[in-house]
């Protein structure tokens, strides 16, 4: 595949570094381990062109199970780096993804997400995982709920307080441009379209083919969301709320349990047993575990509670 490409090595050509991220002693060590690694940190004078990267899903979360994928977001601006070098970077990161997979059996998917175009809620669809603009707003959610980061800045949403309206949005994003080095900024959600449930509906019955637990789980929260319209406190808000004033134990901030409980909550209120059911058995079957005997073999305490 390397020979399709017009120009340059994917390894050694492609865009490289992270912003204020430096691998440390460890991190080489281990690559050492691996990779053939340059000993003089090769990307110290280097430009760097990726702004984050930061996981997305259910790892990290009580659904992340042994044989879940790895999603992540490397977040940039396109433009910047021209058609060319995105090219290159997408072969680089697709290298990464099939030596995860022979090497740790590790299944990782890497999404190049331009920050300008998620700004404005267009994601690009470069292959199947990609749903364009249907639902960009709640792709948005999903991602300031679940986000893990890995390395670079961090999203400014992270840091300004929780149902922050756009106006005030606006402004603390004229502050934050003074600090270019911390943050990027990919907007704010006040509020979902009605429109996007639609999409994002449709998308999760194609998305069922392949993980139906998940699916039912996904689209009993749209439901509660187009029910709620207008009064809604979106999750992800809801998320922030809890960590950022440090109430509540650590389980309780799990973004998979608290979108669970919400939905669970929603079937109860308005008294339809039969959903109830259904969300209680998914979230049991999407959780893998075979038995409670795997649930003892756990680290964590968390699942089996």
């Amino acid at each position: 595949s390397m020979e399709l490409l017009p120009h340059g090595n994917p390894v050694k050509d492609a865009p490289a570094g992270i912003c204020d991220y430096f691998p440390s002693k460890k991190m080489l060590q281990l690559a050492k381990k691996y990779l053939p690694v340059d000993d003089s940190q090769p990307i110290l004078n280097k430009e760097r062109s990726i702004d984050g990267l930061f996981s997305i899903g259910s790892i990290g979360s009580i659904a992340q199970a042994y044989g879940s994928d790895i999603d992540c977001w490397v977040c940039l601006e396109e433009e910047k780096l021209g058609p060319e070098n995105i090219k290159l970077l997408t072969a680089k990161l697709q290298a990464i993804e099939i030596f995860s997979d022979e090497k740790f059996n590790t299944e990782v998917h890497f999404f190049i997400v331009d920050l300008p175009s998620v700004r404005e809620d267009r994601y690009g669809g470069r292959d199947q995982e990609s749903s364009g603009s249907a639902q960009g707003k709640i792709l948005k959610e999903e991602f300031y709920r679940t986000m893990l980061h890995i390395a670079g800045k961090i999203p400014l949403w992270a840091v300004v307080p929780p149902s922050t309206d756009d106006n005030a949005y606006k402004y603390y994003n004229s502050i934050a441009e003074r600090f270019p080095i911390d943050y990027f900024d990919i907007g704010s959600i006040s509020a979902i379209p009605k429109g996007e449930y639609f999409g994002a509906t449709i998308w999760q019955i194609f998305k069922s083919l392949k993980s139906p637990y998940k699916s039912v789980i996904k689209m009993s929260l749209l439901e509660k969301y187009i029910q709620d319209e207008g009064q809604q406190f979106l999750l992800c808000d809801k998320l922030k709320s809890d960590w950022s004033s440090g109430r509540g134990e650590m389980l309780n901030q799990d973004p998979y349990l608290m979108l669970f409980n919400e939905v669970l909550e929603y079937h109860r209120s308005i008294q339809q047993k039969e959903v109830e059911l259904l969300l209680l058995i998914c979230f049991y079957l999407k959780l893998g575990d075979n038995s409670f005997g795997d649930l003892e073999k756990l680290v964590l305490g968390a699942r089996k509670r």
